[in-house]
């Protein structure tokens, strides 16, 4: 963790998506969670790359981890964009049940 730590901080947007994408790919899991979603805050989706690897994390979470990462979303969402383009991923997930793809597009913003 503190070596995605280090590239998470760095302002750059190739670093801040290799630090996503390496969560997502090696601790996208419910005991990653609150650190998954600290990260996801603290990301820069200005960033076109960032903003694309938060989405893509945050519709991996809602497989892995759905009720928690749905709260995530209701209580501190990350910017519309990214929040709605996560959304969008995962509805299009065949992991997803039909009434939690129904319950994610209500949410949308």
């Amino acid at each position: 963790m503190p070596y995605i730590e280090r590239y998470l901080k760095v302002d750059s947007e190739f670093y801040q998506r290799f630090a996503l994408t390496t969560l997502l790919h090696y601790y996208c899991g419910a005991e990653y969670a609150d650190y998954i979603f600290d990260s996801i805050k603290r990301a820069d989706t200005d960033y076109y790359y960032v903003h694309m690897a938060a989405a893509w994390l945050v519709a991996e979470m809602l497989v892995k981890d759905y009720q928690n990462t749905v709260n995530f979303l209701l209580q501190t969402p990350p910017d519309k964009k990214t929040h709605n383009k996560a959304i969008q991923k995962a509805c299009e997930s065949y992991r997803l049940s039909a009434e939690q793809k129904t319950y994610l597009k209500q949410i949308k913003r």
